[in-house]
């Protein structure tokens, strides 16, 4: 895996954004991640498809107002073959885990978020080493 990983955070709460930059602060200093931010599906589909970035990994929130992050991992797996998709979510829904599963989420997070294991995941996966 090339480094830097580039993450795209998708979530409607803007504070989410500051919590993965202090969350990742080591990560992001040490060169092994980026990190940017949208705050809906519409503008990181746009980023995504124009190739503002190119990303290896999309973390998106699943409820979000106008298109949610079910709706973004559907057209995201049609379109793009290469990104990773993890979907994060309050909700614990067996319903909500298996929809995601179908449309190819590659991982399915709940919050409260425990960093430690998400980074230990981006590590096993990408093969990062801090």
């Amino acid at each position: 895996m090339k480094l830097p990983l580039n993450i795209l955070l998708v979530d409607d709460e803007l504070d989410v954004e500051f919590i993965f930059h202090v969350q990742f602060k080591n990560w992001v200093r040490k060169g092994l991640v980026n990190i940017s931010f949208c705050d809906n599906a519409d503008t990181a589909l746009q980023k995504i498809r124009n190739k503002e970035e190119s990303f290896d990994l999309v973390l998106s929130d699943i409820n979000m107002p106008g298109k949610d992050g079910i709706k973004l991992l559907d057209e995201l797996k049609k379109e793009f073959e290469g990104i990773a998709v993890y979907i994060i979510s309050a909700y614990d829904r067996k319903d909500y885990i298996t929809m995601a599963k179908e449309l190819g989420a590659d991982y399915y997070i709940t919050k409260p978020i425990d960093f430690e294991h998400l980074k230990n995941r981006i590590k096993e996966v990408y093969l990062i080493n801090t």
